[in-house]
């Protein structure tokens, strides 16, 4: 697919774009997560091989800047910018993963890195609701990345053993939910960061958490990606929420 389709896409899906603002859909997710908006797209721009498509959407902050980066092996990637929190800090830079849902709407997943000695892995934090046909729009896209379900009973840990491969601790444990069992492994790297990964098949699956302190539970998503109408993209797969004491408890061990 060539940048130029590209562009002709964009102005054809947004035409035809059908978002607009709605009550939030009943979910695991935290009511704060706001009402479903419309996205404000802006025309495509190319800058040295490089697709910018640069939108707006209303949260419960405000707004929030978005863009598409689409790069010459047409592999795309959503961002916002940010200050961490500080008017003294440049903005840079932010990864914002989609999710999905089963129910026609997108959750707007930005990254957030733990601070230093927390004993924490890179997490997400919902800024915003969307339409996903509206969030893909810019793309082209007539398929969207499959939708998973947002809503799933409490599932539990329980820990196995502790050991040390190439230099990276490891804690054993098994997740338990409505859907079956999940072996995961909460692990440390010789740097001393720290992530969470699903073993399926003998394969490590990179897994991400929000972690949301207000109603003590960590919601567990899947990194996952998938080629559509020959766009790259990556997104995640809700899989499920736990006890956020009971998960970080994984780390504490390590």
């Amino acid at each position: 697919m060539s940048i130029l389709f590209l562009i002709i896409l964009f102005t054809l899906g947004c035409a035809t774009s059908r978002a607009s603002a709605m009550a939030i859909p009943e979910s695991d997710f935290p009511p704060e997560t706001g009402a479903v908006q419309p996205i404000l797209w802006e025309a495509p721009v190319l800058e040295s091989g490089i697709t910018i498509i640069d939108g707006r959407v209303r949260n419960i902050q405000g707004s929030l800047e978005l863009e598409w980066i689409v790069d010459a092996s047409m592999k795309a990637e959503l961002q916002t910018y940010d200050s961490s929190g500080s008017a003294e800090l440049p903005m840079h830079e932010v990864r914002i993963w989609p999710v999905s849902l089963a129910d026609g709407t997108a959750l707007l997943a930005k990254e957030f890195y733990p601070l230093l000695n927390s004993r924490q892995p890179v997490s997400v934090k919902v800024v915003g609701i969307v339409q996903s046909e509206n969030l893909f729009a810019p793309l082209g896209l007539v398929e969207i990345p499959l939708g998973s379900m947002s809503h799933h009973e409490m599932a539990r840990i329980t820990f196995g053993r502790q050991y040390e491969s190439q230099g990276t601790k490891v804690m054993e444990g098994v997740i338990a939910h409505q859907g079956g069992t999940r072996r995961l492994l909460w692990q440390k790297a010789l740097n001393g960061s720290f992530q969470v990964v699903s073993v399926e098949k003998g394969m490590e699956i990179p897994l991400i958490p929000m972690l949301d302190k207000k109603s003590a539970t960590a919601f567990i998503f899947e990194k996952r990606s998938v080629e559509l109408q020959g766009i790259g993209i990556d997104y995640l797969w809700y899989v499920g929420k736990t006890v956020l004491d009971d998960f970080l408890e994984g780390f504490r061990r390590l």
